[in-house]
């Protein structure tokens, strides 16, 4: 618990003269990331740095060796993690390991790898698929009153009538 409060909260160190009491040295703050450092890790990051977590807001920087224990504030030692999973880290069920050149790996408690969420498909794979479902949507008939044929009493499709009772619907409170 005392390490997580180090790690969150804004604390100094302070030297006091053994006989007066009075401050020697008003400390250091080297602890504490700077904006430039917290822009960056949130550019490098997107957020919490754990493999497939999508929180983006509300993410801390995280010292992976701990700032007590000699950790550097730098970012080869620095990386994103939310509330969740800052709170896994400290607690000792999410391990983080630093692979250098602000690389890192996460781990269960049990040692079990989390592995990173596969690549998205490169441009010619999405154009690709944006050229197929063109073409699906290329020989379809449009949509109008017709469409639907004969209904329940061999009445057409009213698209009107259908469209403005939906966007009433969804008008009402819940």
């Amino acid at each position: 618990m005392a390490r997580r409060l180090l790690c969150d909260g804004l604390f100094r160190i302070w030297s006091h003269d053994a006989h007066t009491g009075r401050p020697l040295d008003h400390g250091r703050r080297h602890r504490t990331i700077t904006p430039a450092q917290r822009r960056h890790l949130l550019q490098r990051d997107h957020g919490c740095a754990v493999p497939g977590c999508s929180i983006t807001r509300f993410v801390d920087a995280h010292h992976v060796i701990h700032w007590l224990y000699g950790g550097r504030t730098d970012l080869d030692n620095l990386v994103m993690l939310c509330t969740h999973h800052h709170d896994e880290v400290h607690d000792g069920r999410l391990i983080v390991r630093a692979l250098g050149g602000q690389h890192f790996t996460f781990h269960t408690h049990t040692g079990r790898l989390i592995e990173p969420a596969p690549q998205s498909p490169d441009a010619e794979a999405n154009r690709d698929l944006e050229d197929a479902i063109a073409a699906f949507h290329a020989g379809l008939p449009p949509v109008n009153g017709n469409t639907l044929g004969q209904g329940w009493y061999g009445d057409h499709l009213n698209l009107d009538l259908t469209v403005s009772g939906l966007l009433q619907r969804r008008q009402q409170p819940a």
